[in-house]
């Protein structure tokens, strides 16, 4: 999966179906995480003409003589907050994105599945598709608490 692939898919699959509003889960694929181009800052490899550029560009005042180690201090007290280009496609479709913590798998209903079935069928295809429904089951519906419900019925194509 990339950004294009996946915001082709969002853009003509998912959000066309989805009712409005509604709030998207993302985890932190780097697909996800794209940063706009407000949001792309200076970093510590940055030359001081660009981050001095950043700055001016923000209105952000800075003494003319200032070494590029100050440069960075005071970008680092200005940074603004991230804005990832997902976000804005899904805001524009009137739904809302909620991110999930990084390095936090647990929270990841997807990632229990996934370690669940390896667990159980040690690899084995066969094992995994015979496993689906009720790990799923077990695993994912009761971490969504009163969407217990949500399997009912899952077949294969």
């Amino acid at each position: 999966m990339n950004a294009d692939l996946f915001v082709r898919w969002l853009t003509s699959q998912l959000l066309p179906s989805l009712p409005e509003p509604a709030v998207l889960v993302l985890d932190n694929a780097p697909y996800h995480n794209q940063l706009s181009e407000d949001s792309r800052c200076p970093n510590s490899s940055t030359i001081k003409a660009d981050i001095m550029k950043w700055l001016t560009c923000r209105q952000i005042p800075f003494p003319p003589n200032s070494t590029r180690p100050e440069l960075l201090q005071i970008f680092k007290q200005n940074r603004p907050l991230p804005v990832y280009n997902i976000d804005i496609i899904i805001r524009s479709w009137g739904h809302e994105v909620a991110r999930q913590p990084p390095a936090h798998p647990e929270l990841n209903a997807i990632e229990q599945l996934i370690e669940e079935l390896t667990h159980t069928s040690g690899n084995r295809l066969d094992l995994i598709f015979t496993d689906v429904p009720a790990i799923v089951k077990s695993k994912v519906c009761k971490n969504i608490g009163t969407f217990g419900h949500c399997v009912t019925e899952m077949t294969y194509s």
